[in-house]
């Protein structure tokens, strides 16, 4: 499928933005060669190039048409090709677009505290960050109905929902995070049918996006989400017709929406 015309521009512009921002000129070269063929008469297009790059009298020397000389102009005016703003605009856009720090999706890492740690398990978070490979919440889900109001309906929400955190990981041969994940478990479902108190089955989850450790979300900023979770479920498959790392995943429940209690 053939790009558009802006498309072709922004691709030419951007494939020379490597450690610097483009200038009026890199983008009126950029357009000229997009653009000036496909608008141009040839014999013209020598002249409208140089006037893109900023050379307007040397353009004007060659002979440029009224129609040609409008396109000049254009150029501290408002250009159709770029959607109706000036070049000035097209660089301070591309400027700005290359001077943010963007989040990615893989740049974060897990924070787990424990107000009662399993026997064996104290160094579980290390493990428990190290490991992960993927994490998937929503942190809102809240419901509402519809109110009629005479012939109009008003949206009145009714409730929120708690947030369930999916997190797959890698494990050890020793089965270190299945083994703390059971063992939590039973905190919660004690094996004479009884069940156990908050603070033995609670953990604090502590998701910090956007850096993969304290000092670069120090330096770089970060952004940080944080529940008071329990197990709720884990799933693993063993196959002998696969030859790779066994993954685990496993679900998180929040225990209420009202606060989270720091570590």
């Amino acid at each position: 499928m053939s790009n558009s015309l802006f498309d072709k521009i922004a691709n030419k512009v951007a494939s020379g933005m490597t450690n610097r921002i483009p200038t009026l000129g890199a983008i009126g070269s950029a357009l000229g060669g997009a653009a000036i063929g496909k608008f141009v008469p040839k014999s013209l297009q020598g002249a409208a190039s140089r006037a893109l790059r900023g050379d307007i009298a040397g353009a004007l020397a060659d002979g440029i048409t009224g129609a040609v000389t409008g396109a000049v102009a254009g150029r501290l005016g408002k250009l159709p090709l770029l959607g109706g703003i000036t070049l000035a605009e097209a660089e301070r856009i591309a400027a700005e677009v290359q001077a943010t720090n963007y989040s990615k999706k893989n740049l974060w890492y897990l924070e787990l505290g424990d107000w009662a740690p399993v026997d064996g398990y104290e160094d579980i978070s290390h493990s428990f960050n190290m490991f992960a490979t993927d994490v998937s919440y929503s942190p809102w889900t809240i419901t509402s109905e519809g109110k009629n109001i005479g012939m109009g309906v008003m949206d009145a929400p009714t409730s929120s929902e708690r947030t369930e955190l999916r997190i797959t990981t890698y494990d050890d041969a020793r089965g270190t995070i299945r083994g703390w994940f059971d063992a939590k478990c039973a905190k919660v479902a004690h094996p004479d049918g009884t069940l156990g108190l908050p603070i033995e089955y609670l953990v604090s989850i502590n998701i910090v996006q956007s850096a993969t450790d304290e000092i670069g979300g120090a330096l770089f900023g970060s952004y940080q989400q944080k529940f008071v979770m329990r197990c709720s479920t884990i799933e693993y498959e063993l196959s002998r017709g696969e030859d790779g790392l066994q993954q685990i995943q496993m679900t998180f429940t929040e225990f209420d929406t009202f606060m989270y209690q720091g570590m």
